[in-house]
């Protein structure tokens, strides 16, 4: 039944009755909504595009009231509070996430471009980067991610290629970070470091597509 009232309010959202889909959840969350994590998180998305900040807040809550080990809504709830320039409610659902979920790399990547970028403090995101790729060593991109902000905010352009040397390793290879490692180089003159790693890009690039269509 709940379905039903999910189905009728999405079908609303997608003829632009938007008051009619807000009353179709509403009555669907009467009706055993309110304790099913899935109805809840897509009342959620509908109110995060057309409804009030508060309701979203509300809504939110009960989401990760119901699926507390679920990173996704960590993330999404805290990226939300973000873009709302609320930088100690983000955190506070990046932190509240990590305790919950310590081994998702897009949490740690979030909360430390945040101290990073947003909150303008270098140390704590150095921090999170830290125990970041300690609970996700595999994790390429969060590698790259701190690379970046410490080739752009921190100590340099030699902590960077240290970092993107540790995540050169991990398979399968993460192109962008190939890609930035090159551009750092370039751009401190390394030419020939730049052009071998612009060849290994290539390899890398070549070998995934060759991989995605079944050649041998």
């Amino acid at each position: 039944r709940v379905k039903c009232y999910l189905d009728l309010a999405q079908l609303e959202v997608l003829q632009g009755t938007l008051d009619e889909a807000r009353r179709l959840f509403e009555t669907g969350a009467a009706h055993g909504g309110h304790s099913d994590a899935t109805y809840v998180q897509a009342w959620v998305r509908f109110e995060k595009r057309h409804g009030n900040e508060n309701r979203t807040r509300e809504l939110f809550r009960a989401s990760v009231d119901l699926s507390p080990q679920d990173p996704r809504v960590w993330l999404q709830w805290g990226m939300w509070e973000r873009s709302r320039d609320r930088v100690e409610a983000a955190r506070a659902c990046f932190s509240r996430g990590v305790k919950h979920t310590s081994g998702n790399a897009f949490l740690w990547q979030a909360w430390a471009v945040l101290e990073a970028y947003t909150a303008q403090n270098v140390e704590s995101a150095r921090r999170l980067f830290v125990k970041g790729t300690k609970a996700c060593p595999e994790d390429a991109p969060l590698w790259m991610e701190w690379a970046l902000m410490e080739q752009s905010k921190g100590e340099g352009a030699q902590r960077a290629r240290q970092l993107f040397e540790q995540g050169s390793h991990i398979q399968p290879p993460h192109v962008p970070l190939f890609s930035a490692w090159a551009r750092l180089e370039e751009s401190h003159g390394n030419l020939e470091k730049a052009a071998e790693l612009d060849k290994q890009l290539s390899e890398i690039e070549a070998m995934q597509r060759g991989v995605f269509r079944g050649t041998p």
